[in-house]
């Protein structure tokens, strides 16, 4: 999810019905995707 905003990402986590996400915690998600889509795009 490299290059996505954290206010992007905001959204959409919150379009999936979870509220009162902090930047911090969209960060980890985003960090956590990165690793597992990696393995995929290699």
């Amino acid at each position: 999810m490299q290059g996505v905003s954290t206010r992007n990402v905001m959204s959409a986590v919150q379009s999936l019905g979870i509220e009162n996400v902090s930047a911090s915690y969209v960060s980890a998600l985003a960090s956590d995707l990165d690793a597992n889509v990696k393995p995929f795009l290699e």
